[in-house]
């Protein structure tokens, strides 16, 4: 539960969130500019929790190639 917590918390809220208001701007003033990157300064917070996602994801993918090569006794 941690560890799918730990990505889906974030990312959820980040792509739900961005996504509903994208859409409610749309659908009320018509089609909108999207630069991420524009103004990287005010995008920071969300650039860094999709970069820590991305370490995240990584490292727990890494540890599960590693720890299934093991058998239960911690032997290859």
């Amino acid at each position: 539960m941690g560890i799918s917590g730990s990505y889906s918390g974030q990312l959820f809220g980040l792509l739900i969130g961005f996504g509903l208001a994208q859409l409610k701007t749309t659908l009320t003033k018509g089609p909108q500019p999207f630069d991420l990157f524009s103004d990287p300064m005010a995008n920071l917070l969300d650039l860094i929790i999709i970069g820590v996602s991305l370490i995240n994801l990584v490292i727990t993918a890494t540890v599960a190639v590693k720890a299934k090569k093991k058998d239960k006794y911690g032997k290859e």
